[in-house]
């Protein structure tokens, strides 16, 4: 049997398609057409709305949810991380009840959480203080640290129509998937001092929530006290060594033959939490049920060398790190992440205040390129706050006896948990933040202080020192501009230990004039404290972190604390109000409206929700240019909506200021034609902007109206926007606008014309468009049938080079087949199309598309589709391969259309098989058509034949509904397969038919990159019945061509049948049979 890659056709819906590459875009629930996909590509993920997101390559498909069809979405971003958010769940998204990360599609299927690889989205649900977690999902997990449960959202059911009725829910999360930081350290960091001294964490519990812990290796026997497993992995047992080399790093006792390899802790006891599975991944929930579970079996350290990319604001984890913290005593001791070099790039849960961040460094103490690195993303806090190293580190193996090296922030954290072990034996009584604070106070320097944090661990001096600071890090916070002169104090309290009194020197390194000490000399005393004042005093204008450094020396004590002060960069207050088409100002709790600002110099977006017409206090926005953009919804007193774009383009911030988006001009972007009866089927329209940078913004909003229920008054459903003054720099509208004639019914079906047309207007929104025929490119379509009963759906999208992509809403002109429509489309853009087929009352069965073409102004040419002979090809994509162990056949239709440039697929293939021969014998066979295949052989030279064998179902198709090819060649070795195929392409009438007597068949040649000898032999034979044949006669017509005079047997009414076949000079051979290729008159 083959070894194959499963690749059907898939049975699509019809969807609505925007691009990826678009900043915001709003799509109703009509549906649309996509461009082929490749199944094996193509990934869709079912929303907590229900509603369900196909990804292929830059096209995206939207399909609402059972019960949805009159919701709108918006999609914001960039071309490869963009977020969809229904509108009727914006407003919970804005006001932070809904995780936007539920929304931001490429990254839920870049974390393998497409329809395809999970059942449903996981996640957490947050309840308000006082109310108690509940839940209807099975397998819900209790969070008490967070007050939260843990559940997949099942595709099957739209659960947030549920939670969202639901008050005492604080807010709904992604239960974000969380991966291992995984990319000669003991005595480096003075370990062996600290055992010389009779510390070696005995009796410290150390949990180490990873891939488990293999409890059999030498190392590690008898050192773990308890186990569970959080994960889907069957039980405790580690796996994926990941967590047994942590955990031996924190307490090996170096029993496999190398005594030197010893962790830093070997007397500390290790519990161990499988919060990671067999592969390294799992997800917050898990590792925030195992956070808890450690502080239950009381850990008094908690290991966590994992992470996943952090955001402003507290995450769960992060919120998991602060309450267990402080209401179970715990240190959490958490890798940095390996997402270095660049800055903050910082991962969650280290990114928690309460965490002992942990960056890596080689043995020469530099910091390692993969270490993530501060400061933190938002407020420039000091993150890592130490560093260990993390370079090649060598740690007990998991399922052998044996050692394996590693590097990674995943290697250097369990360092520090070890020597945070060793100082809590030492100190039993010491909190969580006296631990981090010695630690973080008797680093080694070395580093820029947002890289590193303080230096390398150095535990051989924290057990040595009787002096302590309070903290580790001194923060006077992020102070808004414009910064006064206003002086900010804060404490620093040195604590003694010690038997004796120590005066300590303190010296002060940072930037100059930024903080100032209140004494350069301090005495604590024996058992006793001593403070000491820090000034910090803003005199520079620059924005960002002042990161310095406080030393206090004397005694044979060194202690290290850091200071930190961040800056606003030049900001202002803006005071959002917004205006409906009834100049009333919205009231209604649940109106809450998008606002988007675009800033010219490249910064992030900023984008906020608009409740009851205002903006819930200012937003604070950086100076400069924006182009502002957002959505209002009018409630009208007949209780229908409509919804209006106003567009705000070249707004300058440089003081405080209102921004107020009036819709009361917004208008409908109607475009005057030749035809009186044109009405608008479908648009979209994108707002361009230019960057410093010389790239662009883009904002785009779509509407398909072509397949909208019947008999529903159209316009409400579209949006409005609001025409704008002036001409605004580096600003550009773009409008792609699709127009037919519309029926009484309110449908578009049989619309005898469409336009397709792509516009744009440089620096404005204009208030009013027109085109004439005689400026556009006109094609007389000759749409034909595949079956007696069908009718047709033509869509067309142009190809763009700006930020939206090249994709725009496809809107579907739907009309009974055959027929002869006239489309009309702006010259000198390149335009894909498309037509579907459809046996009335089903969805589409066959659908073919044509590369992107462009026209010219003031030309009529003529367009045939869905015209015969569809058969076998060789079109671009498709590859027959060999190399030394397989044959490999990819993407090899049956069912092709014969022009040039188009392509066909079929939702509804009735079977089909492909088989491999070599010598006559059976190699393999394959109970579908590839798709791809792969048939194992052993190297050699052999005689192969490969046999294509399908079969269409009657319901698609009445043509071509059997085809075989069956090819012969001769093959040495690797390399291309020398197969061809005859094209054959007759003149058919709209019926595909043709009447009875001679026909004249054209035929052309496709070649595959292996055959390049000519043809010596061609061969066309006609059946009526498939079982007698009659030959034709061929004669050359050029290069690759040819022509075949056919005699037609067949009476009228009936199907005539084709076979054909070729031989090169090689001996190749292709022998092709298409069953009722086409009809007789």
């Amino acid at each position: 049997m083959p070894y194959e890659e499963e690749t059907t056709m898939l049975a699509r819906t019809l969807l609505a398609v925007v691009a990826l590459a678009i900043p915001l875009a709003v799509v109703p629930p009509a549906v649309a057409d996509t461009p082929p996909t490749d199944p094996a590509a193509a990934k869709s993920v079912t929303l907590i709305t229900g509603d369900r997101v196909t990804v292929d390559g830059d096209r995206v498909g939207f399909e609402a949810g059972p019960g949805r069809k009159d919701v709108r979405y918006v999609t914001e971003g960039t071309k490869d991380d963009w977020t969809l958010i229904p509108l009727d769940v914006a407003g919970d998204v804005a006001r932070g009840v809904l995780d936007r990360s539920l929304f931001q599609v490429p990254r839920l299927i870049a974390a393998g959480l497409d329809d395809g690889s999970v059942k449903g989205l996981p996640l957490i649900v947050q309840y308000r203080d006082g109310a108690a977690p509940k839940t209807s999902l099975a397998g819900a997990r209790t969070l008490t640290s967070i007050n939260a449960v843990a559940a997949t959202a099942p595709r099957e059911r739209a659960v947030w129509a549920q939670l969202g009725q639901d008050s005492s829910v604080a807010k709904v999360w992604l239960d974000a998937p969380v991966k291992a930081s995984l990319d000669r350290s003991v005595p480096r960091i003075g370990a062996p001092e600290a055992w010389q001294t009779g510390f070696t964490g005995e009796g410290v519990k150390v949990a180490v929530l990873d891939t488990g812990v293999d409890d059999k290796h030498p190392d590690l026997a008898g050192r773990v006290e308890a186990a569970q497993n959080f994960t889907d992995s069957e039980d405790a047992v580690d796996r994926n060594g990941h967590g047994t080399h942590v955990a031996a790093t924190i307490a090996g006792q170096g029993a496999a033959g190398t005594p030197a390899r010893k962790g830093v802790a070997p007397g500390a006891r290790l519990l161990s939490g499988k919060v990671l599975d067999d592969r390294g991944s799992g997800n917050a929930s898990g590792i925030i049920a195992g956070m808890e579970w450690a502080a239950r079996q009381g850990a008094k350290i908690v290991n966590l060398s994992l992470g996943h990319p952090d955001e402003p604001g507290l995450d769960p984890l992060e919120q998991a790190v602060e309450h267990i913290s402080a209401d179970s005593g715990v240190l959490f001791v958490i890798a940095a992440g390996n997402d270095g070099p660049g800055a903050s790039t910082l991962g969650s849960p280290g990114s928690a205040d309460s965490a002992l961040t942990v960056g890596a460094v080689d043995s020469e103490d530099e910091l390692a390129g993969f270490s993530s690195r501060g400061p933190r993303v938002a407020d420039f806090a000091i993150k890592p706050d130490l560093t260990a190293p993390g370079v090649d580190i060598t740690a007990a193996q998991a399922g052998t006896t044996g050692h394996i090296a590693y590097s990674g922030t995943s290697m250097a954290a369990p360092h520090v948990a070890g020597a945070a072990a060793i100082l809590a034996q030492q100190h039993p009584d010491w909190t969580w933040q006296q631990l981090k604070a010695s630690m973080v106070g008797s680093v080694k320097p070395g580093g820029p202080l947002t890289d590193n944090g303080a230096g390398r661990v150095d535990i051989a001096k924290a057990v040595k020192q009787t002096v302590a600071a309070d903290t580790g890090t001194l923060s006077f916070g992020h102070l808004r501009w414009p910064y006064d002169d206003e002086p900010i104090e804060r404490t620093l309290t040195y604590r003694n230990s010690g038997t004796a009194p120590v005066t300590l020197d303190l010296a002060l390194e940072a930037p100059e004039g930024v903080y100032e000490l209140g004494a350069t000399q301090v005495t604590v005393p024996a058992n006793d404290t001593a403070a000491v004042t820090v000034t910090a005093q803003v005199k520079s204008s620059r924005p960002g972190a002042f990161p310095g450094r406080i030393t206090a020396t004397g005694g044979g004590v060194t202690v290290s604390t850091l200071v930190n002060l961040s800056t606003e960069v030049e900001s202002y207050d803006l005071h959002v109000k917004m205006i409906d088409q009834l100049g009333t100002v919205p009231d209604r709790p649940d109106d809450f409206m998008p606002m988007t600002l675009m800033p010219e110099d490249g910064g992030p977006l900023i984008s906020i929700g608009v409740n009851h017409g205002d903006s819930e206090g200012p937003v604070r926005v950086p100076a400069g240019r924006y182009l502002a953009y957002a959505v209002l919804r009018t409630r009208f007193p007949d209780g229908h909506q409509e919804l209006s774009v106003v567009p705000v383009p070249g707004l300058e911030v440089k003081a405080d200021r209102e921004l107020v988006f009036d819709a009361r001009d917004a208008r409908l972007q109607n475009v005057e034609t030749d035809h009186d009866d044109a009405r608008t089927a479908g648009e979209t329209f994108t707002f361009i902007q230019d960057r410093q940078d010389g790239r662009q913004w883009g904002a785009r909003f779509s509407l398909d109206r072509f397949s909208l229920p019947r008999n529903v008054p159209p316009d409400p459903l579209r949006f409005r926007v609001s025409p704008t003054k002036g001409k605004a720099r580096g600003f550009r509208f773009e409008m792609f606008s699709q127009l037919a004639a519309l029926r009484p019914d309110g449908t578009f079906t049989d619309t005898p014309y469409q336009y397709n047309l792509l516009l744009r207007r440089e620096g404005s929104v204009p208030g009013a468009l027109r085109v004439r025929d005689r400026e556009l490119g006109t094609v007389r379509a000759h749409l034909a049938t595949l079956r007696a009963d069908a009718t047709g759906a033509f869509g067309a999208g142009p190809v763009t080079d700006g930020p939206v992509g090249s994709y725009t809403s496809w809107s579907q002109a739907v009309v009974s087949l055959p027929a002869t429509p006239t489309w009309y489309f702006t010259p000198g853009v390149p335009w894909r199309r498309s037509i579907e087929t459809m046996p009335s009352g089903r969805l589409h069965q066959t659908d073919e598309h044509a590369e992107a073409d462009s026209y010219r102004a003031g030309r009529t040419e003529k367009e045939r589709w869905n015209t015969g002979v569809v058969g076998p090809a060789l079109p671009g994509n498709a590859t027959v391969t060999r190399n030394d162990k397989a044959v490999t056949i990819a993407r090899v239709p049956l069912w092709h259309p014969p022009l040039p440039g188009r392509s066909l697929m079929s939702s509804n293939y009735g079977g089909g098989t492909t088989t491999l021969l070599r010598d006559g014998q059976v190699v393999g066979t394959a109970d579908k058509l590839p798709g791809t295949v792969a048939f194992p052989v052993e190297s050699g030279p052999g005689r192969f034949q490969l046999v294509l064998d399908g079969t269409v179902s009657p319901s698609a198709s009445e043509l071509s509904t059997k085809v075989r090819t069956e090819w012969s060649f001769t093959s040495s070795g690797a390399g291309p397969v020398p197969l061809f195929v005859l094209r054959a392409s007759p003149e058919l009438d709209l019926h595909n038919a043709a009447r009875p007597g001679v026909l004249v068949l054209p035929l052309r040649l496709e070649r595959m990159t292996g055959a390049t000898r000519p043809l010596s032999r061609i061969g066309v034979e006609v059946s009526r019945d498939g079982s007698s044949w009659r030959k034709a006669i061929v004669v050359p017509t050029g290069k690759d061509t040819w022509k075949a005079i056919v005699p037609i047997l067949p009476r009228q009414g009936e199907f005539a049948s084709l076979r054909l076949t070729a031989r090169d000079t090689a001996g190749n051979t292709v022998r092709q049979t298409v069953e009722r290729a086409f009809r007789v008159r």
